[in-house]
């Protein structure tokens, strides 16, 4: 990821992803659903990465569908940066 201000990065990511979402929703783009999900994912992984190989590689991985993550996540610990997601090391572990 850019080495860049994590909240301004989320505030592009939202935005992008809203003006998409609204553009589609007052039929300002022509095309379907899931071709216009797979443009701004692409769109917010190429903007996110820190350079083009690593965009390339995010890219290239399988998509896994968000409900399968989901059920993934509930069984298994997922970490990012040594704790579980969901946790706050200082805090202690995050009930449910």
């Amino acid at each position: 990821m850019r080495d860049e201000d994590p909240r301004l990065l989320a505030y592009g990511v939202v935005g992008t992803v809203g003006y998409y979402g609204h553009f589609h929703r007052t039929g300002r783009m022509p095309i379907g659903q899931d071709e216009l999900a797979a443009f701004v994912g692409r769109f917010v992984v190429c903007s996110l990465a820190s350079n083009e190989k690593i965009a390339r590689l995010a890219l290239a991985a399988p998509a896994v569908p968000a409900w399968a993550w989901r059920s993934a996540s509930r069984t298994r610990a997922c970490t990012v940066g040594g704790s579980r997601r969901g946790e706050n090391p200082a805090a202690g572990p995050a009930s449910g």
